[in-house]
């Protein structure tokens, strides 16, 4: 990406404190075989070293966007603010807890180009702890290719567990027809049932996402200000 000219991609982290996991994450992240992206960091007022570990890898590579905000405006306006600011066509929201394939955004952004009627692509998940060992491949997430736009919200709003399509790729211009996240409790349920009604979900075979389940790393467990 050079000079003002659009990335095909924006991938946005969202972060409060997250020193222990964040190099795991953006060295995955910014690993992708598909090279063609901005890597937008929200930086929620962190304490600890959050700051420092960001502003290296800013140093150390043009792709990254560092942002702090002076106070911390709480979970979901940082979720909200790295979507807000893509600049791409296409959007993936990654958790500072968590990593993924190296084929993460080049497999997705496939899955798009390929299918007009989608506007979501992610892969099967798997579970790892905070040691980064392997646990188990996740069996429900789910694929929404229904024609009918009430069938893939009811089947959204009665078949999305863990949501871990989230993490997936996203066209901007879906992601901006919605309300993004809000600010109550299964708030990010909202928005995929408001995705769901504008296209489908693509589920891809192999696994493309690494995701943390731990006392300190679930989001279940963090209060609203952790993120």
């Amino acid at each position: 990406m050079a000079g003002n000219v659009a990335p095909l991609a924006s991938i946005g982290v969202p972060v409060y404190n997250g020193e222990r996991f964040l190099a795991r994450t953006l060295d995955s992240l910014l690993g992708q075989t598909e090279t063609d992206f901005e890597l937008m960091i929200a930086d929620n007022a962190s304490t600890d070293a959050t700051q420092s570990i960001c502003e290296d890898y800013a140093r150390r590579d043009p792709r990254v966007r560092y942002v702090r905000h002076e106070a911390n405006r709480g979970a979901y306006f940082n979720w909200n603010f790295v979507a807000r600011n893509a600049r791409g066509r296409y959007f993936n929201w990654a958790s500072a807890n968590d990593y993924c394939a190296p084929t993460m955004l080049a497999r997705c952004v496939e899955g798009l180009e390929s299918d007009a009627g989608i506007v979501l692509c992610d892969g099967q998940t798997c579970i790892v702890d905070e040691a980064d060992k392997e646990q188990r491949i996740y069996e429900r997430d789910i694929e929404v290719l229904d024609q009918r736009p009430s069938v893939r919200f009811k089947r959204v709003c009665s078949e999305l567990a863990l949501n871990n399509a989230q993490s997936g790729v996203i066209r901007v211009a879906a992601l901006r027809r919605t309300g993004l996240d809000r600010p109550y409790p299964a708030g990010d349920l909202v928005l995929m049932a408001e995705l769901a009604l504008i296209g489908g979900f693509r589920l891809l075979p192999e696994v493309l996402l690494y995701r943390r389940l731990g006392p300190q790393t679930t989001t279940r467990n963090l209060s609203l200000a952790e993120a």
